[in-house]
């Protein structure tokens, strides 16, 4: 292990003579003085700044009194002391931070302060890595669960709880990680700075790019300039003072006469002509010429580039002399159009055909006013000049102008018709209006008000559901009951208000009562049927409660939608 740990260092590492130290985070002034071969009262002679020996910081130059050789990385790595067995003096949680050691110094005798890499209950199903910052017997900043694949991640399934007395000891496997990540390349040396050479201006520094041959690319200082190699034989000097490359004069940017010039292909693209001066070589049978005002287009050639303000096929549209772009060259039935599927075989080659989507099958079919369900269900007309079969898809108007009809009168208001997929002037079973004609072949869909009316009669507690085709907004109700002395109600159901009522009644009970119900009527105030309305997307539902005896309720209804 101690082999490997070496190597792993000495290709990371250069020496560097230097006569000044800069402290690092877990430095001691003893730590430091040992690295260079003194005792740590002879590094403090040397720096009589410092007025305690025990406060140094990181950053702080030391005065190392000469020369010496030290290695300079380009990681700070963790702190290693040899064969350190200790110790947890407490118990720790998986999320605990810092722990305590038993004893807290190495072998000498000197108190542990750095940061170590340490493992505990090694050799056990509690082993686990850490990485803490220790001071004697004081370990804090703890890094718990240590990846055992790069050194460095937190893994939180590593995280263990460890009992008092567990044993810990110091190991340099993180390290050991992340020297081999970064030698791998799969890590950055996490610091801006590398150095490389002994500090001296008389052999050239070279880094070489290993490619497999026997002449690798490589980038140089040679004590003067900066040079590079592309083929690894040949190289070339950067400007001093980092002014760029020197230009090469067989290709790309040369230099003649001192001249810096493009060197420009003389078959394709741009070139040189007798003069020198370099231009954009044309070809006048791709409509690109030049003249003596330089590249044009050659518009005779190119005619769909031409712009025009009125609609010509094969043209650029522009605005004419207000600004404006032609209505023709908007096609406002395509910004309104729509793909659905078919439901049936739908035929538009003779006229538009009204349609509905249906919420069952996901698909549209033509509409029938003859049906809640289809008239309420319009959402536009299949558009004109198609003739598409069932389950495929088909392009639907839902908005603006609708073209390819025939006969329409001018003006005048259309609804949905009792002939499938027609419409007409006169509404049909269900009224809906869906239009304004414009003119004899186009109409502008204009919808209308949704809406559905009828009688019913309850004699006892029931309930009737009426289906709309639509979610309502609004339910009117007039209710009457049967018999001499009875009395009835005008009340409904709106989104917003619920059910609400105002009771009439002709025996004096109840006067003119505003009721929380959507109807009130009876004989008294202990006969009497009571009603209720719900609504969905598609159904209004009429609910009656009668009280006592058996009475009569006539009720006229208005759903609106």
């Amino acid at each position: 292990m101690k082999r490997i740990f070496i190597g792993l260092l000495l290709a990371l590492v250069v020496a560097t003579p230097v006569n000044a130290y800069v402290v690092q985070r877990g430095d001691t002034l003893s730590k430091v003085s040992s690295r260079f071969g003194m005792t740590w009262q002879e590094l403090w002679d040397l720096n009589k700044d410092i007025e305690n020996p025990n406060l140094i910081y990181p950053g702080q130059e030391l005065d190392t009194g000469g020369d010496m050789w030290i290695p300079e990385l380009g990681v700070t790595p963790l702190d290693v002391v040899a064969l350190y067995e200790d110790n947890l003096q407490n118990t720790i949680t998986t999320s605990d931070t810092s722990l305590t050691l038993v004893r807290g110094t190495d072998k000498s005798g000197s108190a542990l302060s750095g940061t170590f890499g340490f493992i505990i209950d090694e050799g056990t199903t509690l082993e686990e890595f850490i990485i803490g910052t220790c001071a004697g017997t004081a370990c804090t900043s703890l890094q718990r669960g240590i990846s055992v694949t790069d050194g460095k991640t937190e893994v939180t399934a590593l995280k263990k709880a460890h009992r008092k007395g567990a044993s810990i000891k110091m190991t340099n496997y993180p390290i050991l990680g992340r020297l081999n990540r970064i030698l791998s390349g799969q890590d950055s040396t996490g610091t801006t700075t590398w150095k490389w050479g002994g500090e001296v201006n008389t052999t050239p520094l070279t880094l070489y790019f290993s490619n497999g041959t026997a002449t690798n690319p490589f980038l140089r200082y040679n004590g003067t300039n900066w040079q590079f190699s592309d083929d690894g034989i040949s190289s070339t000097n950067l400007v001093t003072g980092g002014g760029g490359l020197t230009a090469s004069t067989t290709a790309g940017i040369g230099i003649t006469d001192s001249k810096i010039y493009v060197n420009a292909s003389s078959t394709t693209g741009m070139a040189f002509d007798t003069d020198g001066a370099l231009y954009q070589k044309t070809q006048s049978a791709t409509g690109v010429e030049s003249d003596s005002n330089g590249v044009k287009i050659n518009t005779s050639t190119l005619t769909n580039l031409i712009a025009t303000s009125t609609p010509t096929a094969s043209k650029i549209p522009m605005a004419n002399s207000s600004g404006e772009l032609h209505n023709d060259w908007i096609d406002e039935g395509n910004l309104n159009t729509q793909p659905f599927i078919a439901g049936e075989t739908i035929d538009t080659s003779s006229t538009p055909q009204a349609v509905y989507f249906s919420t069952s099958t996901g698909q549209v079919l033509k509409t029938d006013a003859d049906a809640v369900i289809t008239t309420f269900g319009f959402i536009g007309f299949a558009q004109f000049g198609q003739t598409i079969t069932s389950g495929n898809a088909i392009n639907v108007q839902t908005d603006g102008l609708v073209y390819g009809f025939t006969g329409l009168t001018t003006g005048t208001v259309y609804y949905v018709s009792n002939v499938t997929g027609g419409i007409s002037t006169s509404a049909g079973t269900n009224s809906y209006k869906i239009g304004r004609a414009i003119s004899p072949t186009t109409l502008l869909i204009e919808r209308g008000l949704k809406v559905i009316s009828g009688t019913m009669q309850f004699t006892a507690t029931a309930t009737t559901i009426i289906n709309t085709g639509f979610q309502a907004s609004r339910v009117r109700i007039h209710a009457i009951g049967d018999g001499a002395s009875s009395f009835g109600s005008q009340g409904g159901w709106s989104v917003n208000g619920g059910n609400d009522c105002i009771s009439f009644d002709t025996n004096g009970t109840v006067t003119n009562a505003i009721r929380t119900d959507a109807w009130y009527t009876g004989d008294d105030a202990t006969v009497y049927h009571t009603g209720a309305i719900t609504a969905t997307d598609s159904t209004v539902s009429f609910v009656n409660t009668e009280t006592s005896n058996s009475i009569t309720v006539d009720l006229f209804y208005e759903i609106e939608g």
